[in-house]
């Protein structure tokens, strides 16, 4: 497993990608992909982004779902799913990860 570095979550952010992928709890809900929301250290509600769709599995490993969001819809995802801020490429812990029997 490769972490992803501080060097390339920088170079991701100054280049935004036209989409971002996001983890899901399930692909489809009744209003579509069901996106997960964590709560951070501070109290705060996160969204977790994605740059790229091999950061996502490397960094939440091979099971997690995901859907894409195109950038100029985070706006109105925030006001469907309110959250406090967004965090991108993040590293979830191992004990934290869906493993297959999550999937059936």
């Amino acid at each position: 497993m490769f972490p992803v570095t501080d060097a390339e979550r920088q170079a991701a952010l100054m280049y935004l990608p036209p989409v971002f992928y996001v983890p899901t709890a399930r692909l489809n809900g009744p209003d579509g992909p069901e996106i997960e929301l964590r709560h951070v250290d501070d109290n705060e509600i996160a969204l977790m982004v994605y740059t790229a769709r091999d950061r996502l599995h490397r960094c939440c490993g091979d099971f997690q779902r995901w859907a894409m969001v195109p950038a100029g819809n985070l706006k109105e995802l925030h006001r469907r799913l309110p959250f406090d801020k967004i965090l991108t490429d993040v590293e979830i812990p191992e004990e934290l990860r869906y493993d297959l029997e999550d999937l059936l």
